[in-house]
C-alpha cells in the first residue's frame, strides 16, 4: 500500500497539488502554492478499504461521496474491489469524481521510459497553435479522457495536450498535439 500512496502523492504533485492533510481513510490536497487561499481548489482522496478486494462500490457509496463534491475541485476514490455497473453510470455524471483501482497506482506511468512527456497547453498557447496552423479542435487527433495519462493528469475535454516524443539522436524530439475528448 505504501507504493500506491507514494505514486498517488506524486500524481497529486504532478497536478500541482500538495497533500495538506493525511488520515488513514482520506487525504486532502491543495493547490500549491495557492495564489488566492480563499479560492484555492482542493482534491479530496478517499481510500475505500484499499485492502478489501471483495468490496463492491455501489450507488449508495457514490451517493455518500456525492455530498463531498461541492467542497472540493476533484474527488479521487482509491479502491481494491470492484464497481457495479449502476454505480459507474451514476459516477459518470460527475466529471469531478475519479476512480483509481489500487493496481493503477502500483506504477507511476509517467516514469516509464517509453511514455512521452504530456503537457497541458495554456489557453493562449492553444489558441496561438490553432491560429498558426489554421486548425479547429475537431481536426486534431484525439486523446480520450479514459487514456491512462489523461486520467493521471485529469485532463478535461477540449484541452490541448502537447506530447513530446524522442526519435533518437539524429532526429531528436518532436511535439504532437492532441485534443482531449470524452469518447473517441
Amino acid at each position: 500500500m505504501n507504493i500506491v500512496k507514494q505514486n498517488l502523492e506524486q500524481m497529486l504533485n504532478d497536478r500541482g497539488y500538495q497533500v495538506t492533510e493525511r488520515k488513514k481513510t482520506h487525504w486532502v490536497a491543495a493547490i500549491a502554492p495557492p495564489e488566492n487561499p480563499a479560492t484555492a481548489g482542493t482534491t479530496y482522496v478517499n481510500f475505500l478499504s484499499p485492502e478489501d478486494k471483495d468490496l463492491k462500490i455501489g450507488i449508495e457509496t457514490i451517493r455518500a461521496i456525492e455530498k463531498l463534491l461541492p467542497n472540493h475541485e476533484t474527488i479521487i476514490v482509491v479502491y481494491a474491489g470492484s464497481i457495479t455497473s449502476a454505480a459507474k453510470t451514476v459516477a459518470s455524471l460527475y466529471p469531478k469524481l475519479q476512480f483509481f483501482h489500487v493496481r493503477e497506482l502500483h506504477h507511476n506511468i509517467t516514469k516509464h521510459e517509453f511514455v512521452p512527456k504530456h503537457t497541458l497547453m495554456t489557453d493562449s498557447e492553444a489558441e496561438e497553435f490553432l491560429a498558426r496552423h489554421k486548425f479547429t479542435r475537431d481536426q486534431l487527433p484525439k486523446l480520450s479522457v479514459s487514456d491512462p495519462l489523461a486520467k493521471y493528469f485529469h485532463f478535461k475535454p477540449g484541452s490541448l495536450i502537447r506530447i513530446r516524443r524522442k526519435f533518437g539522436v539524429q532526429i531528436g524530439e518532436y511535439d504532437y498535439v492532441r485534443v482531449v475528448v470524452q469518447h473517441v
